[in-house]
């Protein structure tokens, strides 16, 4: 279903790392790659949290960045 959406990568503490997709998205199934190294500050390996919220639902779930 089209619809606002919005996914988030936060550290285990809560704090917000980065945005990845925040707007409008058409109908289907879509893939992000999240880059932790893009703005330049390398991430320690750990538990990651992201967070996808769409019009209808939220959803958060644990990651592991192994480097």
């Amino acid at each position: 279903k089209s619809g606002a959406v919005r996914l988030t990568i936060y550290n285990i503490l809560g704090e917000k790392i980065e945005e990845l997709v925040d707007g409008y998205l058409p109908a289907g199934t879509h893939a992000f790659t999240w880059n932790p190294n893009s703005d330049g500050t390398p991430l320690a390996s750990g538990v990651y949290m992201y967070e996808l919220v769409t019009e209808e639902a939220s959803l958060s779930r644990k990651m592991l960045l192994l480097k």
